[in-house]
């Protein structure tokens, strides 16, 4: 059973990003603090609107994609279901719903180099805690296989690298039903004109 909902998602990929270059990097390269006037690098959720507007030349921008819910019902099948006559109305289902989605990571850096090192750091970050979310967030799949565009130069007022890297993910979320009517034991009702 999913212990996390799928809007989440965005945040489970933000978050161990900013811890490792919170740190684990060097306070003069790709530094992160929750203070972005001590930052060298934005690290944050692609629509925050929240945030400080602070010229880095390095962004890391996570966004948490499209998503598809599909039914698998392990138990809700009215093929194999008992006849309403054999379960005098009692039932008792088990229910099985998976989300998939695909979240992106946008690496933007000035220079191509940069680009690739910050790219080859948020991969390895992902892998490494893939493990970790899989456990203990009761993920069934996270961050494989994944895909990581060419480097593309921008063509803006000031360019900028842009490497995007794809994460897939898959969560399960199971329940059991049963209902607590009353069970139907040869119960005639019988009307009258009175």
């Amino acid at each position: 059973m999913s212990r996390i909902s799928p809007i989440e998602v965005g945040r489970l990929i933000l978050e161990p990003i900013r811890h490792f270059f919170h740190n684990y990097t060097p306070a003069d390269q790709f530094y992160w603090d929750t203070d972005p006037k001590k930052s060298k690098i934005d690290i944050s959720m692609i629509n925050d609107i929240n945030k400080e507007d602070v010229d880095n030349d390095m962004q890391i921008l996570v966004d948490r994609g499209g998503m598809s819910v599909q039914k698998s019902g392990l138990s809700d099948n009215m093929m194999d279901a008992k006849p309403l006559s054999e379960t005098k109305g009692l039932y008792q289902r088990r229910n099985l719903l998976i989300y998939q989605g695909q979240a992106r990571v946008i690496v933007k850096a000035r220079a191509e180099g940069s680009a690739e090192v910050l790219t080859d750091m948020v991969m390895h970050v992902l892998q490494w805690s893939r493990p970790h979310i899989c456990d203990v967030l009761g993920f069934k799949d996270f961050a494989l296989p994944m895909q990581i565009s060419p480097t593309r130069p921008g063509k803006t007022d000031t360019e900028m690298f842009t490497v995007e890297i794809s994460v897939p993910y898959m969560i399960e979320e199971a329940w059991q039903s049963e209902n607590d009517a009353l069970k139907l034991r040869d119960l005639f009702i019988s009307i009258s004109k009175s």
